[in-house]
């Protein structure tokens, strides 16, 4: 007989999907040590073994929906899952309808679980997973598995299985103080068809943690927890790695990883906001001391101008176990976190500038281990020296105790560069106290980044610049900045410069040239200042191909809202990737090509393709690439 269940707790519902992290028991407060099952498999009590208390079933629409042990459903066999695994322990929940009217089915079984504990004397706990079995309907459906005390209706979990539940997903359900255990599977999207959820390899044990298989990388563990920034039409978020393709574990060094968590920061316009995202692990099941990886960056729109924070926080006690800061020239670099006391581990990484475009960061090959990883030896003389060195030829004087701790622990950590500590020196309160006249002020900046006297034509240009006013104090610090000396000064005592890796003039020059090409070519306008610097640096640095740009200038938003005709569209690509307006016969030949259904992708990539567009990337030095 059908029975009304008062739901008097709180039910805890949780959504299996490919996008989520796999599934592991939450633990509140400290860390447990798990421990191994207490029963061998031989003298385990698994759930079809309980007795039968009474059922229940949906059997509208011509349904015939069901519970029933795997064991009297199938031979010696077993019921298999969607990739061919099989199982002989366990329930099989059968949910069908074979009409088209919008009805949910169920079923439910109630246990017996007195014949076997002694209810409110002691701790129980069910260990199994739930799986798509093969079946009629394994595409469209959304099915409710609960369970709950019968008669009290006290809810002990609720899990939703969907077309993306692939895999096993483990569960541990406390029926301490439960004399009889009820189990509802429900279909909730009211699909036409049946599906079978297997209950299966599901077992009694006294232990809490027996079904918990403790975690070797970051990415076994649950996400409990992500908020991130959305404004500014961007959209940031933390994945694993297995969320991505393959091809994303690979860095821009091209070091490829199998493990990992992506954390990516958007902002597509400008705005004067910091963007961030946050997530939350469950490393509850881990009972190493440390966790270890890597940080670096993807692929991806802008590799060569951020600077982020990445913080560790104990999620639970709010204290911050570590943080780094993340700019071009600090990654990669390794990283180390205590997480021995740690239940909840707080992952959260956070823009310092705001700069529009996406970046995404890496932590590869997250794991835990007990090794504490051997440091990497820390030149600590040589900061030492570094810092001296800004004290006594930029202000002229010994370096005092209280700056020397300072400016040595923050390039230790990451976050100075050598390029961030000599502006402070050099255009902070006390160099301009100085007021040094402009011949000592340039042999000064000679000093110290170049590390020598001035040329004498070197110092009439600076002098000039500076008495002209087309320069100021500042504009030539920051020239000086950029240099490739400083670059190598600051190397040779083991410090990030800070400042953008050295490029031939005529390699930069070259780059902007052909990114203005694409902008009066493709857009038809000219480009704006920001824009013409980001595809320069990105054709310079080989972030970007010539054909790979061409290919999103075409696919802009500033492009699709031109409404181009098919005609005017071949015209474009003749004038981008030909470098000449078109013939009337290839015209009317592409144009005829489109209107036959041809996409205006698969065109553009001829075009792409061609020897001309070859000999142009040639002509401004540009890798052609592929798209």
């Amino acid at each position: 007989m059908r029975r009304s269940v008062k739901f008097l707790s709180l039910v805890i519902a949780v959504t299996c999907t490919l996008t989520s992290v796999p599934f592991l028991s939450s633990q509140i407060g400290k860390k447990t040590q798990v421990r191994a099952d207490e029963s061998s498999k031989s003298e385990r009590i698994y759930l079809e073994d309980c007795k039968v208390l009474t059922s229940d079933r949906y059997t509208g629409n011509m349904g015939d929906s069901y519970i029933a042990p795997i064991k009297d459903k199938y031979d010696e066999g077993g019921a298999c899952d969607l990739k061919g695994n099989s199982y002989t322990h366990g329930l099989e929940a059968w949910i069908a309808r074979w009409n088209f009217k919008k009805e949910s089915s169920w079923a439910t079984t109630v246990l017996n679980l007195v014949d076997f504990h002694e209810p409110y004397k002691e701790e129980l706990y069910l260990h199994g997973q739930l799986v798509v079995l093969d079946s009629y309907n394994t595409s469209e459906f959304r099915v409710q598995v609960r369970f709950s005390r019968y008669i009290y209706g006290d809810g002990l979990g609720t899990y939703t299985m969907t077309a993306s539940s692939t895999g096993l997903n483990p569960f541990t359900i406390d029926v301490t103080n439960t004399d009889f255990l009820e189990i509802n599977v429900k279909d909730l999207q009211a699909e036409m068809g049946g599906t079978r959820i297997g209950i299966v390899n599901a077992y009694f044990s006294k232990d809490k943690y027996a079904n918990i298989d403790e975690p070797e990388y970051l990415s076994d563990c649950r996400i409990v927890k992500q908020s991130q920034y959305d404004e500014a039409e961007g959209g940031s978020g933390i994945y694993t790695l297995e969320y991505f393709s393959k091809n994303r574990g690979v860095d821009v060094n091209k070091k490829h990883y199998d493990h990992g968590i992506v954390a990516f920061l958007n902002r597509v316009v400008d705005k004067d906001e910091k963007g961030w995202v946050d997530s939350i692990f469950d490393v509850s099941a881990s009972n190493c001391r440390y966790l270890v990886g890597e940080i670096g960056t993807l692929p991806s729109h802008n590799t060569t101008n951020f600077d982020a924070k990445l913080s560790f926080i104990d999620y639970n006690t709010k204290n911050e176990l570590n943080e780094y800061r993340l700019t071009p020239d600090s990654l990669p670099k390794t990283f180390c976190i205590d997480v021995s006391r740690v239940a909840k581990l707080e992952i959260k990484i956070q823009d310092n500038i705001p700069v529009s475009m996406q970046t995404l960061f890496f932590l590869g090959d997250v794991k835990f281990t007990d090794t504490e990883p051997t440091p990497i030896p820390v030149p600590e003389v040589s900061f030492d020296e570094f810092v001296e060195r800004l004290y006594t030829v930029a202000l002229g004087r010994e370096s005092d105790a209280d700056g020397m701790k300072y400016w040595t622990s923050e390039i230790k950590k990451g976050l100075k560069s050598g390029a961030e500590c000599a502006e402070f020196f050099l255009l902070g309160p006390e160099f301009k106290k100085l007021n040094y006249p402009l011949e000592k002020f340039i042999d000064t900046l000679y000093q110290t980044f170049f590390g020598r006297e001035a040329d004498q034509g070197g110092k009439n240009y600076w002098i000039g610049e500076l008495q002209k006013g087309t320069m100021t104090r500042d504009d030539v610090v920051k020239s000086f900045v950029d240099s490739k000396e400083w670059c190598n000064i600051c190397s040779s005592y083991g410090v990030k410069s800070g400042a953008p890796s050295a490029k031939s003039e005529k390699a930069s020059s070259n780059a902007e040239d052909f990114a203005t090409r694409l902008y009066t070519q493709c857009l038809g306008r000219d480009p704006e200042e920001k824009g013409l610097n980001y595809w320069s640096l990105a054709l310079t640095n080989l972030e970007q191909s010539g054909a790979a740009a061409a290919k999103l200038f075409f696919e802009s938003e500033e492009f699709q809202n031109l409404k181009t005709t098919n005609k005017e569209f071949i015209t474009r690509l003749y004038r981008t990737f030909m470098g000449r307006e078109p013939e009337e016969d290839g015209l009317n030949y592409w144009i005829g090509e489109l209107n036959k259904g041809a996409s205006r992708a698969s065109v553009l990539s001829g075009f792409a393709s061609s020897d001309e567009f070859t000999n142009i990337c040639k002509e401004y030095s540009i890798d052609r690439g592929t798209i």
